[in-house]
């Protein structure tokens, strides 16, 4: 299941958040959230890029589209395709507490385009094809946004070596003016 927003003016522009290859990235040594080298960083760059996103688009608001929101839980430290995580995205959800509105559903046979097919269902009020939303994602064929024209269009596709850079935050504000 969805998040459905409950508030429909809270949401007038909203961003679908993917985190790895977004606010990770391969080339960058920082460490930000998580203390532990040999897990997943996010690293302070791509995040500093993503709050200068949002301090210039206020309406903006924020769902989780990363695969990480599958694994969050009690547990601090969670392994997926043999990284370790440790409580990384409860630490970036209190820093982005503000703008967090939901995530795509938890079903893990389906694809984000499809989670997002399902998003849309979920909050009717707003329109995949006339809504303003960008959807940053660092892997656009396997998640199925290729596939999806609408989807496509909305989509930013950020590098795994850089994850989210200014441009990319430009971009993004070009998709979502339009």
């Amino acid at each position: 299941m969805t998040t459905k927003v409950q508030d429909k003016a809270l949401a007038e522009k909203v961003l679908f958040l993917d985190i790895d290859g977004v606010l990770t990235n391969t080339k960058d040594g920082s460490s930000f959230l998580c203390g532990d080298p040999s897990t997943y960083r996010i690293s302070e760059k791509n995040l500093t890029n993503l709050m200068t996103l949002l301090e210039k688009e206020p309406k903006l608001k924020i769902v989780i589209s990363s695969n990480w929101r599958r694994f969050e839980g009690d547990d601090p430290a969670w392994t997926c395709m043999g990284k370790t995580y440790h409580g990384c995205l409860p630490k970036l959800r209190k820093i982005l507490k503000k703008w967090i509105i939901g995530d795509l559903t938890h079903e893990r046979h389906l694809n984000k385009a499809e989670a997002l097919e399902l998003w849309f269902e979920d909050n009717p009020w707003m329109s995949k094809t006339q809504s303003k939303y960008v959807i940053l994602e660092d892997d656009t064929w396997r998640e199925g946004f290729s596939m999806h024209p609408i989807f496509y269009k909305h989509t930013i596709e950020t590098s795994k070596e850089t994850g989210l850079t200014q441009e990319d935050a430009k971009r993004a504000l070009v998709v979502l003016e339009d």
